[in-house]
């Protein structure tokens, strides 16, 4: 279980890309499948370039993870989004929730959020229960703020260009 923790405060949730939203609920629901199968989870990034999806896991301690997926996501040429998944807690006004948690962002936006889904263990540590509902936790820093915004529809038509230029 990772000792990462990320607040839940009352706070308005953002406006959040639908393609970003789309991915953070794909790279939750693959680590639920796996957590559902009894298998543990690595923590793993998901680079959106183009209309390819990138994965890779990264291993370490809690702020290698972070440097890795980081390093991941600006690695990836022409990333557009990106969304890094891990298994960890949500401190709720009822305590430490264990959760999947799915940070996420769109290349440009100053922030990304940070999003979860809550599951149950038993006395042995084994999963339970899942939350029927992915919920927003908080804004985060976006590995991508720094990064060119690139349009789907751009690259395409980038991609195509460089084909018409080599025939």
């Amino acid at each position: 279980m990772s000792e990462n923790t990320v607040e839940n405060e009352v706070m308005e949730v953002p406006e959040i890309d639908e393609e970003l939203e789309s991915l953070l609920i794909q790279v939750i629901e693959e680590a639920r499948g796996k957590m559902e199968q009894g298998e543990v989870f690595p923590p793993f990034t998901a680079a959106v370039v183009g209309d390819k999806l990138f994965t890779e896991t990264h291993e370490g301690t809690i702020d290698e993870c972070f440097d890795s997926a980081r390093d991941a996501v600006l690695n990836a040429a022409g990333a557009r989004l990106y969304a890094f998944c891990y298994d960890g807690y949500i401190d709720t006004d009822e305590g430490d929730k264990d959760a999947i948690i799915a940070e996420g962002g769109v290349a440009g936006d100053a922030q990304a959020v940070a999003v979860g889904m809550m599951y149950a263990v038993d006395e042995e540590g084994a999963v339970t229960d899942f939350d029927d509902e992915v919920v927003y936790i908080a804004e985060t820093d976006n590995f991508l703020a720094d990064a060119e915004p690139v349009a789907k529809d751009e690259e395409a038509a980038e991609d195509e260009g460089a084909e018409e230029d080599e025939a």
